[in-house]
């Protein structure tokens, strides 16, 4: 059952003559209950409920107080009348007040909680999942509860857990248009695309004329076509999504579209600093797509029978239906010869008398009861929920986006790498010039680097020993050796003397220059040792180095080391 179905005959009776035109007899069911018991809430109730069908939002909070205030902790009363001012929205305060009346007086009571959820939703988002568990708890079947509690999920990013619940609600009410049209947005949101179509076309075979579910199926009905789909891929990674974290620094106070139109052009910008002349036939190829794009989605509702005229003339209709509606309740209600003062209150036969002629039924009583167990069997804590049906096609791929991004890549590559260009042709040196070169060079000009081998290991063994000065001073170069002596306490040097050597490089080539990286794993200690013709002349380390030199030459050697 849904929890916004009527609750009692009245109730019921009510709403039929409002449906049926009869305003003059629903005011005459509710003030006949004030005259039978004028100091019991059901009938001020109703009164209420009268002036909120017939759009009189303010009458009906004034006899909806009435009621509240003979009866401030009544269920019916405090559920009722915290629903209506929940689809209302005409006094958010008085709603949450009631809100909060009503889980305190009655825990038991799922719309309770799931209120009090709505209440926190964009306050607290930790309450109202609690607040959504516990109404789901206490009723399970409600699709309301499960719909509202995946939609969080979703906006929480906890997708599959949303998955989960969308489908739970889905299975229980596959019909329910509200909830087919959110969670295809939704979906539309997050590019799954053929999700999406699945079930606006669902919401809009179940309500062609509603105007929310023909602005979303213009929306997704044309992802469709292959073309779109990646225009609106490419639309989303290259602005929508870095234009939202830009929007969310700003703390949401700079209008999105002018964020947009700041990344497109710096978008463009950088394109043409990397790219050249040939960024502009991507810049402008891009231009054209939103032309060619607008023009397959018109073509696609066009031929679906959703013209631009015919959507424009739609919402204008019923706007026009909704004035002249209310326009002519209003004239009907002030005609309408008003009640005797003695009229006598229906009695509870003619109650069910006017019902049973409602629902075509002599036997009111048997109608009641098979409402009752339909209710109970809805609300059956452990009856099996159905498989979600349809179930979701496989999503279409976005192979078509990713290709188009790596082209942009390879023709990055093939303009600036160097390994694509193979520079001038070389020019021979002169004659003389090469005679000169040959003859300057002497002829003993070689660098021996075997002289290097060993030594860093060496140096760590006598580290590990606790080498004498004298050893120290034959491994060490002189101009480094007080360096050495000076530090020997240092934590750097001690977990040097329990390191390994990982790797070894001779950055310049036919130099007798040699850098060792050594690790100690269990001191997270990583430091570079400089050997130079057999012995060591430098160390770098972080807490070891401390001129901005030596800092920087660490991280060149670190950079050298990891390639």
């Amino acid at each position: 059952m849904s929890i916004y179905e009527p609750s009692s005959n009245e109730v019921m009776l009510l709403g039929h003559y409002i449906k049926q035109g009869e305003y003059v007899r629903a005011e005459e069911l509710a003030e006949d209950a004030i005259r039978e018991n004028p100091e019991a809430p059901r009938g001020y109730f109703l009164l209420g409920l009268y002036h909120h069908f017939i759009n009189q939002q303010e009458e009906a909070l004034v006899w909806w107080d009435k009621a509240l205030a003979l009866a401030p902790t009544n269920e019916d009363v405090l559920s009722t009348y915290t629903h209506y001012l929940f689809l209302s929205g005409i006094n958010p305060d008085k709603w949450r007040e009631l809100v909060y009346t009503g889980i305190k007086h009655y825990p038991d009571n799922s719309y309770f909680h799931f209120q009090y959820a709505q209440a926190h939703l964009n306050r607290d988002h930790e309450i109202s999942l609690a607040a959504y568990e516990e109404a789901i708890r206490l009723d399970p079947q409600q699709e309301d509860y499960l719909a509202n509690y995946g939609m969080l999920l979703y906006h929480l990013g906890r997708k599959k857990e949303a998955e989960k619940y969308e489908e739970l609600a889905l299975s229980i009410n596959p019909e329910h248009v509200q909830h087919l049209l959110r969670f295809g947005e939704l979906a539309y949101h997050f590019r799954k695309y053929k999700k999406a179509q699945m079930l606006i076309d669902e919401a809009m075979r179940l309500a062609p004329d509603n105007t929310e579910v023909r602005q979303a199926y213009a929306r997704i009905h044309p992802t469709k076509n292959i073309v779109v789909r990646t225009k609106n891929d490419l639309d989303y990674f290259a602005l929508i999504l870095p234009g939202k974290w830009i929007w969310k620094a700003f703390k949401e106070k700079v209008n999105i579209f002018w964020i947009l139109l700041f990344l497109f052009v710096i978008e463009s910008t950088v394109l043409y600093l990397l790219l050249g002349s040939s960024s502009l036939i991507l810049i402008g190829a891009y231009a054209v797509s939103f032309y060619a794009v607008h023009r397959i989605k018109r073509y696609m509702l066009d031929k679906s029978g959703i013209t631009q005229k015919e959507e424009e003339q739609m919402k204008e209709k019923t706007e026009q239906n909704q004035r002249d509606a209310i326009q002519e309740m209003q004239v009907n209600i002030a005609s309408a010869k008003q009640p005797e003062n003695d009229v006598t209150p229906l009695s509870e036969e003619e109650l069910e008398q006017q019902l049973a002629k409602m629902w075509q039924s002599e036997n009111v009583t048997a109608v009641k009861k098979r409402m009752d167990e339909t209710e109970a069997e809805e609300t059956e804590p452990n009856k099996p929920l159905a498989p979600f049906r349809p179930a979701p096609p496989q999503e279409y791929s976005h192979w078509p986006f990713f290709a188009m991004f790596a082209a942009v890549i390879i023709l990055f590559a093939v303009r600036s790498l160097p390994v694509f260009d193979n520079g001038p042709e070389p020019v021979a040196a002169d004659t003389d010039l090469q005679k000169s070169i040959q003859e300057a060079q002497p002829e003993d000009f070689t660098f021996d680097t075997e002289a290097n081998d060993g030594v860093v290991q060496h140096f760590i063994d006598l580290l590990k020993e606790d080498a004498t000065e004298e050893q120290l001073t034959e491994l060490v170069s002189s101009d480094y050796t007080a360096t050495i002596l000076d530090n020997m306490d240092s934590p750097v040097i001690q977990a040097i003397a329990a390191a390994e050597i990982k790797k070894e490089i001779e950055p310049y080539k036919g130099l007798p220059i040699t850098y060792a990286l050594v690790t100690n794993e269990q001191e997270d200690v990583q430091a570079i040792i400089g050997v130079s013709d057999g012995t060591v002349s430098s160390i770098y380390a972080e807490g070891w180095s401390t001129s901005e030199a030596d800092l920087n030459k660490y991280e060149e050697l670190m950079t050298e080391m990891e390639k």
